[in-house]
């Protein structure tokens, strides 16, 4: 299987698989849709379906995204070769997110489902968790780091690089690397100069959605081995990760993060650090509250609490987990720096 939709249908069945079962727990009743009580999806295995997201490769790199803004003749060709790469890191971020502690705690026999569905061996446990988190976490830096490379002028491709350098730093806690910490916080540095170069330009992050979120082109489904069409892939929503404004704060807080962990280190701020300082905002608590509010509600299907958020900027509406949509990236990068409440 080649076809990076279909190969996305069995990481969001995973990811459905998961869900479904965290809600169950809490709920202590089936998933509920459309007034009836469904199964959740039987996963098929976290590891066949990340070797299918590292085959999977785009069968046509011709097409054209439509009406597309003047500025991207100069930008077009980088994206289409950066966007399998950034579609493989963002694949990985979701695998990732399935060996969460909620995800463990949900199962009635949790090691015989990781042993089976997750790739634990016999002597694996809830303690094996993050070291399953970080190997996932590595495969998607290095998409991300590739496709970087290929589009440096995309705003989407640096945000996600500071993201999943922020993710493998919150994974390692106190034991992360000066080294890995001084990247995230010049990863953030860098997706922030990129945002605020695009605030003016309302048709740039449309245009690298549109072409990052679809591998390929944006055609219809093509056939794969039986010939039988490709599942299209629901648009993703321009300003994925919400508003500007937003994302800047969510990225200055995240460098905040890496930079007050090297300045303790080191006693005091230096030329890798001094800037986040200079810049009026250290770390955000109160944004990063909302992240980790943002997470819960739509990793645990928690929207039937009677809590209204009128902070989210309308994107949580479309309920389920995926991260692109509610919540984004950012949220959940955030919200794991910020750790458990």
């Amino acid at each position: 299987m080649s076809d990076p939709a279909r190969v996305e249908a069995l990481v969001q069945a995973e990811c459905a698989a998961t869900g479904a079962v965290v809600r169950k727990s809490r709920r202590g009743v089936g998933v509920a849709v459309g007034g009836s009580s469904v199964k959740a999806p039987k996963p098929a295995g976290t590891y066949e379906v990340s070797r299918a997201v590292q085959r999977a490769a785009p069968a046509s790199t011709s097409a054209r995204p439509s009406a597309p803004p003047p500025h991207a003749d100069a930008d077009a060709e980088s994206l289409r070769r950066a966007a399998v790469h950034h579609w493989r890191a963002r694949m990985m971020v979701k695998l990732s997110s399935l060996y969460s502690d909620s995800a463990w705690d949900a199962q009635e026999k949790p090691r015989k489902f990781f042993i089976k569905h997750r790739g634990f061996g016999p002597t694996h446990g809830r303690g094996d968790l993050p070291h399953h988190r970080r190997m996932f976490l590595r495969c998607a830096l290095a998409s991300a780091e590739r496709a970087s490379e290929l589009a440096p002028s995309s705003l989407e491709c640096a945000t996600l690089r500071a993201c999943i350098l922020s993710l493998a730093n919150a994974e390692d806690g106190a034991d992360a690397a000066d080294a890995a910490l001084s990247r995230a916080c010049a990863a953030c540095r860098h997706a922030m100069r990129l945002h605020e170069r695009w605030a003016g330009d309302a048709s740039r992050e449309t245009f690298e959605v549109s072409v990052l979120h679809s591998p390929g082109g944006s055609d219809a489904g093509h056939g794969v081995g039986s010939g039988d069409p490709s599942p299209a892939p629901a648009p993703p929503p321009a300003g994925a990760s919400g508003s500007v404004t937003r994302r800047i704060e969510s990225l200055r807080s995240m460098a905040a993060y890496a930079a007050h962990a090297l300045a303790d280190r080191r006693g005091g701020w230096d030329f890798e650090t001094s800037w986040v300082r200079e810049s009026g905002d250290g770390w955000i608590d109160e944004e990063a509250e909302k992240a980790v509010n943002r997470v819960a509600a739509v990793v645990l299907d928690d929207d039937d609490d009677g809590e209204d958020d009128d902070d989210d900027d309308d994107e949580d509406a479309g309920g389920g987990w995926d991260m692109w949509q509610s919540p984004s990236i950012l949220d959940y990068s955030l919200a794991a720096l910020r750790g458990p409440p």
